[in-house]
Parts: C-alpha cells; structure tokens; sequence
C-alpha cells in the first residue's frame, strides 16, 4: 500500500498521536492481526519501526509517494471505509503514533509513520 502526498518533509509527533489500524481478523486458517498488504504480525503492547521514505513522484493529485513506513488511519471512520464489505475479514484496532515519530499524512484521512505502538488489539470497530 502506498500514500500519496503533497508533503515534501515529514511531521514530527509532537505528542502521543491516536489512530486506527486495518488488521486481519483471524480464523482456522488465518493467524490473527496481520497488517493486509505486506502481512506484519501486530501483537499487544508492542512497538513497531520502519524506514520512512518519500518518493518524488508527480501525478495530477500528488507529488510525492510513500511506499514504506507503517499506515494507518487519522479516524475510525476513515478505517471502517476503507474495510468497506470486508468487514468479515478485518477489522479496526487503535494504535498510537508515539510523540517524536516521523508521520506522512494522505488527503484520505491516511497516515504513514515510522513507529506505532499497540495496546490491546481488540476492535473498534
């Protein structure tokens, strides 16, 4: 998954930051909270870091790309959209975007960062 952005430079989390994470709800087949695209196992009370990096890439919305980092949403209905009619498959949990984090924001409600950190991974949803 990638975010596009007009952001040349990332934002600094000035404080603890609340958002929302799309996982995969798990099943006999399945283990549970994993991240949809690239398949990262979040478990609770955990920390995550990734490279961040933005990509010069002009189209007619946008002029940079994110394609590595840790993404997430800005609100839970921002989450819940893009769950659409999967939402037997995934569901919404709350993570933080730690003060001091690098972060990326999208114009669809998305947000890119280079650290999250989970508590209970329960829905929200």
């Amino acid at each position: 998954m990638c975010l596009n952005t007009n952001q040349p430079f990332p934002f600094v989390a000035l404080r603890d930051k609340k958002v929302f994470k799309v996982v995969r709800k798990g099943n006999t087949y399945r283990m549970e909270n994993l991240s949809p695209f690239f398949s990262l196992l979040y478990r609770e009370n955990c920390g995550y870091e990734a490279n961040l990096k933005a990509t010069f890439a002009p189209r007619y919305w946008s002029m940079f790309e994110i394609n590595e980092g840790l993404h997430a949403y800005t609100s839970k209905w921002r989450a819940e959209k893009w769950i659409g009619k999967s939402h037997y498959e995934y569901k919404v949990v709350e993570v933080t975007v730690p003060k001091g984090a690098l972060y990326y924001r999208g114009g669809g409600g998305e947000i890119v960062s280079n650290k999250l950190v989970t508590k209970s991974l329960e829905a929200v949803l």
